[in-house]
């Protein structure tokens, strides 16, 4: 508990409610509060009669001490210090809820549990949830063939064909609907999906929105999207508080979301990931335990509608040197091709790159190393999933924690020319969020600075940049100038989807909710 209060000060928080406190001063009485806000109001009610009784014993102290001092004459000084006393008291009123939830605090309440308190005023008043979905399934035999089927309880429903499509439905209007995924395809056309589970289309470069959200999807969790014809969306849901118990619901779309599939699958999809409208393989977590992580991997060659469990990483095979290994945590996997793809993550070893390739869709895996960068030693490297712009070149990020030194996590993105049969390391850069339009232009972001290089990240070029680029968590460029960036929510706002027109010297938002 202690270690979890030393995060939360109590000048962050005084800082923020004076901040909010000012705004309301000059706001009219009709116009919108955030949910911060309103706790403020709330509580400056809540005490209001409380104020009213501390201003009677003040002013009740003051009569009688200024009654004395004109009696009995005693001291020459005047009574400035109880006129400033009594002023400063009066205007003081509007931070009284500041020195009340400092009292709370000398009651014995911990920061953390007065930002906790906080927290759940502002959810109440904003309608906020918050779930935690941790699903688990028991080890699949490998000869398992698993048939997407309508959305009937499993394991009773029978193998049948494709399920009839169905329109999509319209989601209910929510005021605070903003976007958590986007993905835009040309400068026209994108995919979203909002935090309330909505599927949104545009074909106006995000100005104006359509909804496709397919009947039944509740709380996506994952999605795929490729082009304008495919898409792929998935919710878990927990049945059971056993490992692995837990379904998802999987809905895939090829025409632009008009019409949709809906399937059920005996599995918690972690990641999904299709290089054309048949190839798509889905990663499941089977339960992690010290330093080792085991996981499913299923493969479909008919868009969605069957799924094979090609791969396992299990204690069970541990002595299979073709097989995925059960040690190490996985952060993803990525495919270039219906039979080349990595699977990716990190072991707590010195200089070992957590990297293993596959060149039979899935089936077998080998462990591929990567080269040190210069004066790199002693680190343990994390590496996430590959991404490529075409069968030749792509990039794959690797941090490296250090034991020693100024900082302690460093980052480097490697490059490859020959489809992934080697990989080559770049230049250290902050940067953790990358997107690139082909083998030579890209952009990089560590959520507040922006990177550009021309020459497949040999050499970086910093774009200063200033508000509203903050707290980004995903770029999205379709050409050299033009692209898109979606911001993660900070204390009293909304996510904003942001776009640019001069290669991301300025920024502009464009759709930061939706109706």
């Amino acid at each position: 508990m202690a270690n979890e209060q030393e995060h939360l000060t109590p000048d962050t928080i005084d800082e923020q409610i004076e901040m909010l406190e000012g705004r309301l001063q000059f706001l009219p009485p009709d116009a919108p509060r955030t949910p911060e806000m309103q706790v403020i109001e709330a509580l400056q009610e809540v005490y209001a009669e409380e104020r009213r009784a501390d201003a009677a014993s003040l002013a009740a102290t003051w009569n009688r001490l200024n009654t004395s001092y004109e009696a009995t004459q005693r001291s020459q000084q005047p009574a400035l210090s109880l006129v400033q006393m009594r002023a400063d008291y009066e205007r003081s009123f509007p931070m009284n809820i500041k020195k009340k939830l400092a009292n709370w605090r000398e009651r014995g309440f911990s920061r953390l549990a007065l930002a906790m308190t906080i927290v759940a005023l502002v959810s109440l008043l904003s309608g906020l949830s918050i779930g935690v979905l941790l699903v688990r399934l028991p080890h699949a035999s490998p000869a398992n063939v698993i048939t997407a089927v309508p959305a009937t309880p499993f394991p009773n429903a029978s193998v049948t064909p494709y399920p009839t499509p169905f329109p999509s439905a319209t989601a209910n209007p929510q005021t605070a609907t903003f976007f958590t995924t986007i993905q835009m395809v040309d400068p026209s056309y994108g995919w979203g999906i909002t935090n309330t589970g909505r599927v949104e289309v545009t074909n106006s470069g995000g100005s104006a929105w359509r909804d496709v959200t397919p009947s039944g999807l509740d709380s996506p969790t994952v999605s795929a999207f490729l082009g304008i014809k495919g898409a792929w969306i998935a919710s878990s849901v927990q049945v059971s508080a056993s490992p692995g118990g837990g379904t998802s619901m999987l809905f895939r779309s090829f025409d632009d979301g008009q019409t949709w599939q809906q399937s059920a699958l005996p599995f918690a999809i972690s990641q999904m990931t299709f290089v054309n409208l048949q190839d798509g393989w889905v990663l499941v977590g089977r339960g992690v335990a010290a330093g080792s992580e085991a996981v499913d991997i299923y493969r479909t060659t008919d868009g969605g509608q069957t799924w094979n469990l090609v791969s396992s990483a299990s204690s069970d095979n541990a002595s299979n040197p073709n097989a995925l290994p059960f040690g190490g945590s996985k952060t993803g996997m990525g495919f270039v091709s219906a039979t080349t793809g990595w699977v990716t993550g990190s072991e707590p070893v010195d200089n070992f790159f957590y990297v293993y390739k596959t060149t039979d869709g899935g089936a077998t895996w080998q462990h591929q190393d990567l080269p040190l960068p210069a004066g790199i030693s002693g680190s343990q490297p994390a590496v996430f999933a590959p991404t490529f712009v075409n069968d030749q070149d792509g990039f794959l990020r690797v941090n490296f924690t250090l034991q020693t030194g100024t900082y302690p996590t460093l980052h480097d993105l490697y490059v490859t020319h020959n489809g992934g049969a080697t990989w080559q390391n770049t230049n250290l850069l902050p940067a953790t969020i990358y997107d690139f339009l082909d083998a030579s232009v890209g952009w990089g972001t560590d959520g507040t600075n922006l990177w550009m290089t021309t020459d497949g990240a040999q050499s970086w070029t910093v774009i200063p940049q200033s508000e509203p680029f903050n707290s980004v968590q995903s770029l999205d460029f379709v050409s050299p100038t033009l692209g898109w960036a979606l911001t993660a929510p900070s204390i009293g706002s909304l996510p904003n989807l942001l776009k640019t027109t001069n290669g991301g010297h300025t920024w502009q938002i464009v759709k930061g909710t939706l109706p």
